[in-house]
């Protein structure tokens, strides 16, 4: 030994008595104060080597090998106190606490105390081999295996290390250190292979930076009763069946920053009644798996998944990256709290045709899924892959970036949950879909955000290059939906914004759907409103501002229509107004158009701007009535609007210059219906076979050369069904729609 160990011994000595003094907390005098009052270290242990202090040696001279000579005088001399194995451990039965042994087998090295209590129950749940004592922190003597008069106890503080069960024995680590409260660590460089399913301890807890393989059969932790907590951090898992499958209740559940490959499930929920009141999932690196934390308990609460990566899912079934809740109709109040943020999902793909895909779901009440990233999600098929697909009430999804994630009939973002009195729980109103980012570059029938629920907001959203639907409402009996504020570029949508089942309250306002492509050789809407049966009641479509792209080849591509269909249902105050569509760029563009063969009762159109590609402006159907108000006004029709009969529409609300044919006329400038002004319709191409029809006020004229004086203030309406060149006169004006 050098003069070093000298100094550090006197260092020891005086640290040590300085806390002692600073902790005491009763006065002392000056003399008890004096650190060379204070008794001496009694021994130094040093690699396994016992240099006890020995009081009567005052002579002897440091020579560092059979006495160590501190600065003050202290004399320690060597005690050999060390072991190479367990079995010659197991050969020396202690005395009193104070017998030590440092036992210096590779990776088990340490110190060992002996206990006199009786350790039988910590020895049975230690050892790893039954009734042979040799644990790796309990280590029974030869002359009583079971440790019951007594056993050596490793002296440690900190976790227990994996190393010490000398190759197997995670089940014993786990529930020693339950016992101790103490994490069990599997630390860097070190591969534990585990061959059986490790049955968790109440508190279970594995830490370290080092590798966890599986090979049994099952999952590598399993459950057979309910448990406080289940805690995996730091560690790399890889094997093809799942870390752990939820059997029973776990108070917390907590896997963070673990690298996780392989496996074909991550986690497991064999028993979706089970309750797990705290979830954390975060910071981890999940890749080349074929599902991940499929966590379909009905009484999950208090789940935050924050951080992770998904990357490189693959398997013929259905892949869930991420599932809070269960979806079912029997428990729909008890579970709920999510919190699912910044995460990255790249590259979920299912290669079977029908396997739902998703990245995340979260079913039952108060979810907030903000800022995650999912790139390239879908199946084979052309149904069922949804990014983000919710039956979650009270929730907002926000600021989240899909790009071809809604490969699908639904959507990137489906939001699910029909309405708050059906019978379809978890419900969904109460939600917010707001600022998230959706692309499509070419993938056939994806669709951009699916609401199929009730009391939502869609706001705010950019959406790109989506093919089949960009914004779809499909609410049944449903009310109080807002769709507005939404930017839709470049859509290659048939609809680019949907709603078709009887949705009420419904205010489709402020979006905005730039150089809509369409699809090819079909007809396709910037705005479509439809009914299932029993039409939609109070609807508001209002500053809309719609475009067509030039290279747009769609059979026609309508800006705003309603389709009252066939199926008995009635329209109730609709209000389309301030709306400013330009379709005319690619040749196919047409305005506003209301078909189907049911009524509307009360219909506002009012400050439109619409310009059309060839006859279409504005067009409603002759099987169409409208009855109630029908306010038809201050719109701007650039192109011609037409009607195929006159029955139906009550004229004397239409307070504008409109021209309804049918024929392809192309003039829109009519003259003022001025009270005493005559108005003459006259077919100069057909003379006397004209069936032309006009009305302005209470006067109708029809057939060829006819006129009348105008006795009501308002606009002239004309509708012609024969082709050839018209003459409107007005007093000693004429206008010709040629």
């Amino acid at each position: 030994m050098t003069a070093a160990l000298d100094t550090r011994v006197t260092e020891l000595e005086d640290a040590i008595g300085t806390k002692l003094l600073n902790r005491m907390a009763f006065d002392m005098t000056a003399a008890e104060a004096n650190l060379a009052n204070l008794a001496p270290i009694k021994t130094l242990l040093v690699n396994g080597v016992a240099w006890p202090y020995d009081a009567a040696d005052t002579t002897s001279t440091h020579n560092g090998t059979t006495v160590i000579v501190s600065a003050d005088g202290r004399r320690y001399k060597p005690v050999d106190l060390s072991v190479d194995t367990i079995p010659e451990l197991q050969a020396i039965a202690g005395q009193d606490t104070t017998d030590i042994v440092y036992l210096t087998l590779s990776g088990s090295a340490g110190w060992f105390r002996w206990s006199t209590a009786d350790e039988s129950i910590s020895v049975a749940r230690d050892e790893l081999n039954a009734g042979q004592g040799d644990g790796g922190v309990y280590v029974a003597p030869n002359s009583n295996l079971t440790g019951g008069a007594g056993a050596w106890v490793r002296d440690f503080k900190g976790p227990i290390e994996i190393e010490w069960y000398r190759g197997s024995g995670l089940q014993q680590a786990v529930d020693t250190g339950n016992a101790l409260d103490v994490p069990v660590n599997i630390p860097p460089g070190v591969t534990y292979s585990l061959s059986s399913s490790v049955d968790c301890a109440n508190k279970t807890v594995i830490i370290g930076g080092g590798t966890l393989s599986f090979s049994g059969s099952g999952s590598a932790f399993s459950l057979s009763e309910t448990i406080a907590l289940f805690d995996v951090s730091g560690i790399k898992y890889t094997s093809t069946l799942p870390l752990i499958d939820i059997t029973y209740d776990i108070d917390a559940f907590y896997v963070n920053s673990c690298e996780i490959e392989n496996c074909n499930k991550i986690v497991e929920t064999t028993t979706t009644n089970t309750e797990l009141k705290d979830v954390r999932i975060q910071d981890n690196n999940c890749h080349d798996c074929g599902s991940g934390f499929v966590m379909t308990s009905n009484r999950i609460g208090n789940a935050v998944a924050t951080g992770n990566t998904f990357k490189d899912f693959s398997r013929s079934g259905t892949i869930f990256c991420l599932i809070f809740g269960d979806n079912n109709t029997s428990d729909q109040d008890n579970r709920g709290d999510y919190i699912v943020s910044n995460n990255v999902f790249e590259n979920i793909i299912s290669t079977s045709l029908t396997a739902e895909t998703h990245a995340i779901i979260c079913f039952g009440l108060r979810a907030s899924i903000v800022g995650n990233i999912v790139c390239t999600l879908n199946n084979a098929g052309i149904t069922g892959a949804e990014a983000i697909y919710t039956k979650c009430r009270f929730s907002t999804i926000a600021a989240n970036v899909v790009e071809n994630g809604g490969y699908s009939l639904n959507g990137a973002i489906s939001i699910k949950g029909q309405d708050r009195d059906g019978s379809g729980a978890p419900f969904g109103y109460g939600c917010s879909v707001t600022g998230n980012v959706i692309r499509a570059t070419g993938t056939d029938n994806s669709v951009g955000i699916f609401l199929q629920n009730e009391s939502i907001i869609c706001s705010g959203n950019y959406l790109e290059g989506n093919t089949n639907y960009d914004i779809v409402v499909a609410t049944t009996n449903g009310s109080a939906v807002n769709v507005s504020n939404n930017v839709i570029s470049k859509s290659q949508s048939r609809w680019a914004i949907n709603c078709e089942l009887d949705c009420h309250d419904l205010v489709i306002s402020d979006n905005t759907v730039s150089e809509m492509i369409g699809k090819p050789s079909l007809s396709c809407y910037a705005i479509y409103i439809g009914t299932a049966t029993t039409g939609i009641k109070r609807a508001s479509i209002t500053g809309n501002v719609m475009s067509v792209d030039v290279s747009s080849s769609s059979t026609s591509l309508d800006a705003i229509q309603i389709n009252t269909e066939n199926d008995g249902s009635l329209f109730e105050n609709i209000l389309i107004s301030n709306n400013n569509a330009d379709m005319s760029a690619a040749g196919n563009g047409r305005g506003i158009r209301i078909l189907g063969q049911e009524p509307i009762e009360n219909l506002s159109i009012i400050g439109n701007i619409i310009t059309a590609d060839g006859i279409r402006d504005f067009d409603i159907s002759n099987t169409v009535t409208v009855s109630g108000v029908a306010n038809i006004r201050d719109n701007k029709f650039v192109g011609v609007t037409t009607r195929t009969s006159s029955a139906n529409l009550d004229w004397e609300h239409v307070n504008q210059p409109v021209i309804y044919t049918g024929t392809g006329a192309a003039n829109m400038t009519l003259p003022e219906a001025t009270v005493g002004a005559n108005f003459k319709l006259v077919n100069g191409n057909t003379a006397g076979s004209a069936v032309g029809f006009a009305r302005s006020g209470t006067d109708a004229f029809r057939g060829s050369n006819t006129q009348a004086t105008i006795s009501d203030e308002g606009m002239i309406c004309v509708e012609c069904f024969v082709a050839g060149t018209w003459d409107v006169t007005h007093s000693t004006s004429a206008v010709t729609l040629a």
